[in-house]
């Protein structure tokens, strides 16, 4: 069985009673880190289940450019009685596009960098929820946190710079994802420009004020 089957398997048989999954993204200018938890009730059997899967790897993504698989760093997660496992890998430019996890969940999805800006947007179905006919979640929470100006959305909660909508059996068919991120100033610079604009306006300002106190001090020093 390939990576990407493996990964398809670890969601079914794990998450076959009850489970939950949060699926957290942080978008910076330069990079998508993508993490998921995938939670489950702690007992002997769902612990044995997760032994397994543990000892495994899980695809993220395979990289034409250098014809390699990429794969989920992976660790344990054991909290209010719960345990799981957490997948979670950086992605450089938008390669997220490529990402396992979210080829599993929509199969209609589009994720473009620009030099002006970040475009998301799914389909409203959520194909993760079930597997063959075999319900597979019961509840799937997206994050997608960010420092940059979100400038369109359609996220469910806003708690700051994180964005979060909520998937359950009542709305996973019809729940589409939407999000617009800026690249630039407000004049249109792109945003790593205006950095460093910003940055040499304080180096010029405080070089001219320098000057002045010196000029002003040689003044004072003659009288």
């Amino acid at each position: 069985m390939n990576k990407k089957g493996i990964l398809v398997l670890l969601i079914t048989v794990f998450c076959l009673t009850g489970c939950e999954a949060t699926y957290n993204l942080t978008i910076t200018e330069d990079s998508m880190t993508e993490s998921v938890n995938f939670l489950n009730e702690d007992t002997p059997k769902n612990q044995n289940i997760l032994d397994q899967y543990l000892s495994s790897n899980y695809l993220a993504y395979y990289d034409m450019d250098i014809k390699e698989n990429k794969n989920y760093s992976q660790k344990e997660i054991n909290e209010n009685g719960q345990i799981g496992m957490n997948l979670t890998y950086e992605y450089a430019g938008d390669k997220l596009q490529n990402s396992s996890l979210l080829n599993r969940c929509y199969y209609k999805k589009s994720i473009i960098k620009t030099d002006d800006e970040i475009t998301i947007t799914t389909d409203g179905k959520t194909m993760c929820f079930y597997k063959d006919e075999v319900k597979t979640l019961d509840k799937l929470t997206i994050n997608i946190t960010t420092d940059l100006k979100v400038t369109e959305n359609n996220a469910d909660e806003i708690n700051g710079n994180t964005y979060t909508w909520i998937i359950d059996d009542s709305n996973y068919q019809d729940h589409p994802i939407t999000m617009k991120i800026d690249l630039t100033g407000n004049d249109g610079t792109p945003f790593s420009l205006a950095l460093i604009a910003i940055a040499v306006i304080i180096i010029v300002g405080g070089g001219a004020l320098l000057l002045f106190v010196r000029i002003k001090n040689k003044k004072n020093n003659k009288l």
